[in-house]
């Protein structure tokens, strides 16, 4: 579940059973009428595991469950998906928006950070330095300051 920045509106993505080939829905939705306001569908098998609205709200990130964790970025207004790529084979448990064409995710053993340019992202790994890496990152928060701090099971905080 997403909320849009301006908190009038939500988006929630469906889960289907695991090896069937239905695809799962995603719904934005007026939270005050409970009216579904778009309909974005046809891309996620299995399931939607992560939804985030960009910071003015115009696009919306898709994380899905399927092998590559496949994620779109949606103009979800116009119920079409601008961008997509596969992440990584493994799971993929949370992502942040840093700008309105970066973002992050992060999951079992990485963190990626991607840039936008049209219909093409770019992506570059992050590095733990001499910090051996995390064997799962759970949540991810970036700010205006360029700066991005993740969880581990550890129990430690990065910056990045």
């Amino acid at each position: 579940m997403a909320i849009h920045p301006k908190k009038k509106i939500a988006a929630t993505g469906q889960i289907t059973k695991v090896g069937m080939s239905k695809m799962a829905s995603i719904y934005v939705w007026d939270i005050e009428t409970k009216e579904v306001i778009a309909h974005l569908q046809d891309y996620h098998r299995y399931g939607v595991n992560v939804l985030k609205f960009s910071p003015d709200g115009s696009k919306l990130l898709s994380i899905g469950k399927d092998e590559n964790n496949s994620l779109a970025i949606y103009d979800w207004a116009r119920e079409r998906i601008v961008v997509h790529e596969q992440v990584d084979k493994y799971l993929v448990t949370d992502a942040a928006w840093k700008s309105e064409n970066e973002f992050v995710t992060v999951g079992k053993a990485h963190i990626k950070f991607y840039e936008n340019k049209g219909t093409n992202l770019q992506f570059r790994k992050g590095r733990w330095g001499s910090h051996p890496s995390e064997s799962l990152l759970s949540a991810v928060f970036c700010f205006p300051q360029n700066i991005c701090f993740t969880g581990g099971k550890s129990g430690r905080i990065y910056t990045w």
